[in-house]
């Protein structure tokens, strides 16, 4: 069984669905601290003029050591109509605008409340579902499982993965150095670096900017060109 284990972010990019596609098993990542202004709760699509511009999903203050699992979110329902009126400005250049919207709708319809790794989760679902991607998640905090103490970070995929009875993990270069690689093969566990090519598509009269928001590729290009696309790194 391949697992991945990932904090959940806000309709990340490409390369974050690609993990999801190279696995059997999805751990949504949600008991440590949340981080301001980090991919939790934001995002990147192309600006109008020029380079890119933020999305993002508001969250109520936090505490230093507040959990990723107890952060909410704030004013839903502006964050939804902030989000579609972003993209709707490139119906009349981006074919498949329409497309893109549905899904930040549908997300937030579906969305289980106003938590952040609930809004989060959700929209990892949709996107996964319009793409054909087979997302079979479980949430860390609901799971109960019984870890020993955890000495440094990388540790956590190694327990989780024996405690999911993982045969091989996959996680993104970008981590690579917080993991001891050894620790996964004493226990027969193959560790895998997954470390996706940037992936182009045509936004003229923009230009290009590498690894925005499946969302920005979403208005750009088909379900099926993207799944294409997918296929080939």
């Amino acid at each position: 069984m391949k697992l991945g284990i990932m904090q959940p972010y806000f309709f990340p990019y490409i390369g974050y669905f690609h993990l999801i596609d190279r696995v059997d098993q999805w751990v949504v990542f949600d008991v440590v601290n949340y981080k301001k202004k980090s991919w939790m709760n934001r995002n990147r699509i192309h600006h109008p003029n020029k380079g890119w511009q933020y999305i993002s999903f508001p969250v109520e203050k936090t505490s230093m050591g507040t959990k990723i699992k107890d952060v909410q979110g704030k004013e839903r329902d502006k964050a939804r109509e902030k989000l579609v009126a972003q993209l709707d400005f490139f119906r009349k250049k981006a074919p498949y605008t329409d497309l893109a919207i549905d899904v930040v709708n549908d997300t937030f319809n579906r969305s289980a409340s106003h938590k952040l790794v609930d809004v989060c989760v959700s929209g990892l679902l949709v996107v996964a579902e319009r793409l054909g991607i087979e997302f079979d998640y479980s949430i860390m905090s609901e799971l109960n499982l019984s870890l020993p103490s955890i000495s440094h970070a990388g540790q956590w995929a190694l327990e989780i993965s024996k405690e999911r009875g993982a045969t091989e993990y996959i996680n993104p270069i970008g981590g690579q150095e917080i993991f001891e690689v050894d620790e996964f093969r004493k226990h027969n566990i193959e560790f895998t670096f997954s470390d996706p090519a940037v992936v182009q598509y045509d936004v003229t009269p923009f230009g290009f900017e590498p690894n925005l928001s499946i969302l920005d590729m979403m208005c750009w290009l088909s379900p099926g060109e993207i799944r294409s696309k997918l296929d080939s790194l």
